[in-house]
């Protein structure tokens, strides 16, 4: 974890003992909970407002396959590079498929490999990206973190 996340969340008013325990725990692969991603808009048309959803699968606590963001009700979401604190937005993470999108599209969102945040269409006009550090979807990349300590 990179001091400029260090910084950007502590002046988020974080404790500071919350994210260096997280720091300190991220140094091993079992406790790493943060990744950089590639952002891009929900092709489907169907993701809830003001949501996102996190490519890829994860393991449970049995081994079992399950979608990335399963168990996640929002994410630390912020564009990278970082400047300042209001860049940051904790934001709802799709787990399960939104009722008015079709299994074919759920099916295909979910067989993507891990790497890219699908940011749902605006409702109100203001792209969802643009509210995360004046963000866009020409090639940005975005600083995802899901740590319990974090997102709490």
């Amino acid at each position: 974890l990179s001091d400029m996340y260090v910084n950007i969340m502590i002046g988020l008013g974080l404790p500071t003992s919350a994210v260096n325990s997280y720091k300190n725990r991220a140094k091993r692969i079992q406790g790493l909970k943060h990744a950089h991603v590639r952002g891009v808009i929900d092709p489907t048309n169907s993701l809830t407002p003001g949501s996102v959803f996190i490519t890829g699968f994860n393991k449970d606590e049995v081994g079992s396959r399950q979608t990335f963001s399963k168990g996640f009700g929002k994410l630390f979401i912020t564009r990278s590079p970082c400047v300042e604190p209001s860049d940051v937005k904790m934001l709802p993470v799709i787990s399960t498929k939104p009722k008015k999108m079709a299994k074919s599209d759920w099916d295909w969102l979910c067989s993507f490999p891990f790497g890219h945040i699908i940011f749902s269409k605006p409702k109100d006009g203001i792209p969802l990206p643009m509210l995360v550090g004046e963000g866009d979807l020409d090639g940005d990349d975005y600083f995802v973190c899901w740590d319990d300590n974090i997102i709490g």
